[in-house]
This record gives structure tokens, C-alpha cells and sequence, in this order.
């Protein structure tokens, strides 16, 4: 039984997780429901920090903590205001600052970022991922377990919700937002890339769950693991009605490197026949849908949308304009605007660069680069224990431990062509993911042999 802080939270991070799943699938900042959510999380947020400052900080969590630190420092850089005779000998800034001069109005003391209020819209968003890693990193391995089954959960209800809207047809009042992907199934999310995300986000989850029951060689587990088997499935069925090119590729990359968490230890240890014909069932149903995908994928085959490319150009531009201190965080609607040209005014409206790790070079610069280099650092340096071939870790440790580094990398390789954390929903499943990644404060004895 978990002891009163644990329950508190479990319950909160829970209860965060699950407000972020539901209502957090916007790109959009400062939205009621983002609000919402950001005051939801204050409560967990407070929990986490008090619990940081009663207890040692595990070493495998100190360099996220210090990343964090020096995230929050920047904004607050980008937030304080500079004298007039240096704000506008900034990059990007001396256009600006001659609109003043030619109305007549003395250059006022300004910050770094072009719009302060929409950088502090911009670091409210980040508060309920925030919140959920503080919560997860306090966590014993048989309660970050539970909330990874509210992620598989919700995600499967997506599915459900998404194929109801295919069904519906493209004037489903359950499309909830109005820029959409009204011929695909988005889900409770703003477009389909977003909800794929999810979908191929819990696969290593629902791997790691479903596999470790198999090590515990239980047979009253089998209806669970026949339970995650038909989970699997319904990802897979969301994927394919998703029809979004880089989920279906993800969705492939998850299945395979899942296999790859779980083989061949999956069958090696499962000693007794309705065990191994379990397991040898799951590993079909996992090749059979990799199949599935590659046909879906067939019908997608088509070359990505030049306009995305002309998207990539422009922020690039902008973000040579502005280097090397950026033109501040939550500014690049404005700034994109401002770097259009007559080829590219077919653009209506662009809220994001659908290349998240340029849009953070723009809006952050050189700073803001330094902190993903820092991250990616953090990240390699955390993949060699746990996916060594003599780890001494408890088996049931090691697996959701290489689930989340899983759903780390595919986030961030999404990244590369989209924005899905841009979205509080998948921010918190980045940030649930990165706290599975450090070792549980005191993981659950396992009776299995360490990992070979």
C-alpha cells in the first residue's frame, strides 16, 4: 500500500495526466482549456517541489532539474526590460525601434522578447508538463506503472472517439476544433499528427505493461495481456484512420523498437506452455500490425507538402534575423509574419513552423539551442544503462524505463517535422516518459534475473 504522500501523489499526477489527455490537445496558447489545466497542475506542482525540498534529489533526476532551472532563468531573461540605448542595437530590434522614432515616441525600456505577454502564455503552458514529471520522479515503480495505464486508456478511448468522427462524416459535431482534419480521426486532438502522436506514444507503454506480466509468468494475467493485445490493435486501427505520414512512419519505428524491448526475453523466460503461446501470440498480433501499417503507409505515399518546406525557409530567415539572443518565446505567429514575402501570402495563418526544434532557435536563439544540446546530452547518456546487455536493474524497472526513452525519441524525431509538444496533452506524456527514464526511488524487488 502506497504511504500518504505516495497516495496524494499518484492521485495528483493522475488527475493532471488525465486533464491534460482530455482537454490539452490544442496548439493554441492561453485557450480556456489550457487554463484550466495549468490551474489543475499549481496543486501537483507545489507537491512536487515541497517533496524536493524534504528529500534528496536522486542523481538521475538532477540534470532534468538543472535543464528546468535554466529554462525558467531564460524566460525570465527574455521577460526583463533593457534601456533604450541598447534594446535597439539588438538584433531584429532597430525596425522597431525606428517606428517609435518616426512617431515622435521615445524608445521605452524593453525585454527581449517581441511580446512579453505571449512569452508568459508560452511558460504557462509548460506547467503542467512540469508538474507531472515532479510528480512521476517521486514515484515507485508500481505507481508509475498506473499511469501509464491512464495513458493506454485514454489513448484507446481516442481511438474510439476519432473512428465515431470518421463514421459521423467531415460535419461531426465531435470535431471540437475549427482548424481540423475533418476527412481523418484526430481524436480529442486539434489534427491528426497530434493524435497520432498519442497512438504510437503509448505503444512501448502498453509493451512494457503487457510484457511484464508475461515475466511475472502468471496465468490470471492472461486476460490482461489478451486486454493489451486488442489495445494494440485499436492503436494501430487509429493510426491507420489517422492517415498522418509521420505517425504511420513513428507508428512503424514504435512496433519495431518495442520488439526490440521485449525480444527475446519475452519467450526465454516464460517456462511454462500457456505462457510462451501467450507470448508468442503478442508477438504475432505485434509483426501481423506492423504489416497494417506499411499498407496504410502505401496509400500515403505521396511527397511531403511543399509548403511546409517554404514554412522551414521563412523561419529560418527569421531566426538568422534574431540570432543569436531570439525573438522570444510565444512570438512566432508575429515574427513569421513579418518574414513573408509575396510567394508565400497564400499563408493565411501559420501558428507554428512544423519544425519544433527551428521554431526554439528562432523564438529562444543560441540559449535556447544550448538547452536541446543539453537535453540530447542528458538523453544519450541515459540510454547506455538501461539498454546494455548486463544491466544489473530489476527486469520490471528496465522495461518502462526503455519505454519512456522510447517515446522520448520518437517525440523528438516527430519534432523534426511538426510540433506535437506543442500540445499540454503530449507535453505531459514527453514529461511522464522523461521521468520513467530515471530509476524509481525504490523499485519494486524483482524475482527475475537481471537483464543479459
Amino acid at each position: 500500500m502506497p504511504s500518504g504522500s505516495e497516495a496524494a501523489g499518484i492521485m495528483l499526477t493522475g488527475f493532471v495526466l488525465i486533464a491534460a489527455l482530455l482537454l490539452g490537445g490544442g496548439t493554441r496558447y492561453g485557450v480556456p482549456n489550457d487554463s484550466l489545466i495549468e490551474l489543475a497542475s499549481l496543486p501537483l506542482l507545489g507537491f512536487g517541489l515541497f517533496g524536493l525540498s524534504q528529500r534528496p534529489v536522486p542523481p538521475r533526476s538532477r540534470p532534468l532539474l538543472l535543464l528546468i532551472a535554466c529554462a525558467a532563468l531564460l524566460v525570465l531573461l527574455q521577460l526583463v526590460p533593457l534601456p533604450p540605448a541598447l534594446w535597439p542595437h539588438l538584433p531584429g530590434r532597430a525596425p522597431l525601434a525606428e517606428t517609435y522614432t518616426t512617431a515622435g515616441i521615445p524608445v521605452p525600456w524593453m525585454p527581449i522578447s517581441l511580446d512579453p505577454s505571449a512569452t508568459i502564455r508560452a511558460a504557462l503552458s509548460l506547467l503542467p508538463g512540469l508538474a507531472v514529471f515532479l510528480g512521476v520522479i517521486s514515484l515507485r515503480l508500481d505507481l508509475r506503472r498506473a499511469l501509464c495505464l491512464i495513458v493506454i486508456a485514454l489513448a484507446f478511448f481516442n481511438v474510439l472517439f476519432g473512428l465515431t468522427q470518421l463514421m459521423e462524416g467531415s460535419d461531426s459535431g465531435l470535431y471540437f476544433f475549427e482548424y481540423t482534419n475533418t476527412t481523418s480521426a484526430v481524436g480529442l486532438f486539434g489534427n491528426r499528427n497530434h493524435f497520432s502522436a498519442l497512438l504510437y506514444s503509448a505503444v512501448p507503454l502498453l509493451a512494457a505493461w503487457a510484457a511484464s506480466l508475461v515475466y511475472k509468468q502468471q496465468l490470471r494475467q492472461a486476460v490482461a495481456v489478451a486486454m493489451g493485445g486488442v489495445a494494440y490493435c485499436a492503436m494501430v486501427i487509429g493510426l491507420a484512420a489517422a492517415q498522418s505520414r509521420a505517425g504511420l512512419i513513428l507508428g512503424l519505428v514504435a512496433g519495431a523498437a518495442s520488439l526490440a524491448m521485449i525480444w527475446p526475453r519475452g519467450l526465454t523466460r516464460s517456462r511454462t506452455l500457456p505462457m510462451r503461446v501467450l507470448a508468442v501470440g503478442g508477438l504475432s498480433i505485434l509483426v501481423l500490425s506492423q504489416i497494417v501499417l506499411v499498407l496504410a503507409l502505401g496509400e500515403r505515399a505521396t511527397l511531403g507538402d511543399a509548403t511546409r518546406l517554404q514554412m522551414a525557409r521563412i523561419t529560418f530567415e527569421a531566426a538568422l534575423a534574431y540570432f543569436p539572443l531570439g525573438s522570444g518565446f510565444g512570438t512566432f505567429v508575429p515574427v513569421f509574419g513579418m518574414f513573408q514575402g509575396p510567394a508565400s501570402a497564400f499563408m493565411n495563418y501559420v501558428n507554428h513552423a512544423h519544425d519544433d526544434w527551428l521554431e526554439l532557435w528562432l523564438e529562444g536563439g543560441v540559449p535556447a539551442a544550448l538547452l536541446m544540446l543539453a537535453f540530447l546530452a542528458w538523453y544519450v547518456s541515459a540510454l547506455r544503462p538501461i539498454w546494455r546487455r548486463n544491466s544489473e536493474e530489476p527486469l520490471q524497472a528496465l522495461l518502462f524505463r526503455r519505454s519512456g526513452s522510447i517515446v522520448i525519441a520518437l517525440l523528438l524525431l516527430h519534432s523534426l517535422v511538426d510540433y506535437p509538444l506543442r500540445t499540454i496533452a503530449m507535453a505531459c506524456v514527453f514529461a511522464l516518459a522523461c521521468g520513467l527514464v530515471t530509476a524509481p526511488p525504490d523499485p519494486i524487488q524483482d524475482t527475475d534475473a537481471p537483464v543479459k
